[in-house]
């Protein structure tokens, strides 16, 4: 067990080394994103049918108007600012919520973990037979339970977060960056490792110890879930019909500002009105 361990320590550091360099490579794919809608701008975006551009123009200083974000007598050239400074001023916001700070979910990090732990539960599961005690084998499927649902995933989440900080770091020092985050992660793991390695041991002999494991896996485990499906609230319909209904009042404030010489905006059912729910 002790020689599977030390390889799996060296196998999963070179594998975090790896994993750090292609989580910084998707963090500065979003960062620059998020740089080229902060500069959107219409002319520079690309059409299938270059032809078809003054008709897209068209349709964005319509629905521009639909949505009252300009007069309705506004020009296309107006309509067109008014989209661009829009995108450039919601849309960066918009995707660093969407895409969030990191780039996979905890079932991208659950797998991972699966990936990682089978080994380990392969080449133990031979050694058990059946006169192994059951407080051992409870002891140690608690064990690695809570290092398959909660320490590992726990684990990449947080070298995802340190593999996306200091993005402007390169050569070098960028190494650098990644080595130190790595012996940061390396101490707690193995410091983590030792304490649940001895809790099993003791929870094979102890009544009070392996009940007392039994329920920490169950805990952790249902507060790793519960954080994660709290997290998922946040993309609820009704919270999506809430931010909607805080940008109609923002563009009716906007247009009101846009409008104080007194000039109209047809309403829906007038001439030339059209629905607002775009």
């Amino acid at each position: 067990l002790e020689t599977s361990f030390t390889l799996l320590t060296y196998l999963a550091g070179v594998a975090g080394i790896l994993m750090c360099w292609a989580f910084r490579t998707f963090a500065r794919d979003k960062l620059a994103t998020q740089e080229r809608l902060k500069n959107f701008k219409v002319t520079d975006c690309h059409c299938a049918v270059e032809s078809d551009r003054p008709v897209v123009y068209e349709k964005i200083a319509n629905l521009m108007r639909a949505t009252r974000f300009v007069s309705w007598n506004a020009t296309l050239e107006e309509a067109l600012q008014e989209f661009e400074m829009q995108v450039q001023e919601k849309m960066p916001s918009a995707f660093r919520a969407f895409a969030g700070t990191t780039t996979f979910t905890y079932k991208h990090h659950l797998f991972i973990s699966t990936v990682l732990m089978l080994p380990l539960m392969s080449d133990r599961a031979p050694r058990m037979h059946h006169d192994t005690p059951m407080p051992q084998v409870l002891a140690e499927a608690c064990n690695e339970l809570i290092w398959l649902f909660t320490i590992w995933p726990m684990t990449f989440t947080y070298v995802e977060v340190m593999a996306s900080s200091f993005l402007s770091l390169h050569g070098w020092r960028e190494w650098a960056w990644i080595l130190f985050a790595m012996l940061i992660l390396g101490i707690p793991i193995g410091v983590i490792y030792e304490l649940s390695t001895s809790w099993a041991e003791r929870a094979s002999r102890s009544d009070v110890a392996l009940w007392s494991m039994v329920a920490a896996a169950m805990m952790i485990t249902a507060m790793t879930f519960a954080v994660v499906a709290t997290k998922h609230l946040w993309e609820l319909p009704w919270l999506n019909t809430t931010n909607k209904a805080f940008l109609r009042i923002r563009s009716d404030q906007s247009l009101s500002m846009r409008d104080g010489d007194g000039s109209q905006t047809p309403t829906p059912g007038g001439n030339g009105a059209v629905d607002n729910e775009v």
